[in-house]
Parts: structure tokens; C-alpha cells; sequence
């Protein structure tokens, strides 16, 4: 899906543009520190 990564941290992708198919996705949604128990598939379902 993603065939592009310039770091760890994605300052680099937002640089050059390479992270706009990340920041679509629902990937994009799920991408956090989670702190407590529930899954990030529970906090951002997918969409029926």
C-alpha cells in the first residue's frame, strides 16, 4: 500500500509529499499512542 518512507517520525514524508495515501487511509486514523485497553480498531472502526 505505502511504498514510500523517508523517517521514523514522517517530517521527511510531509517534506516531500510522500505520506498524502498514509494521511487518506484509516491507518492514518488509527496511528496513536494508545493508553488504555481498548484497541485502536475499537476507537476508529471501519466504516460499514
Amino acid at each position: 500500500m505505502f511504498n514510500q518512507n523517508y523517517g521514523t517520525f514522517g517530517l521527511l514524508d510531509r517534506l516531500h509529499g510522500t505520506d498524502k495515501l498514509f494521511r487518506q487511509s484509516k491507518e492514518f486514523e488509527r496511528h496513536r499512542i494508545l493508553l488504555g485497553l481498548t484497541s485502536a480498531s475499537q476507537l476508529v472502526p471501519d466504516s460499514q
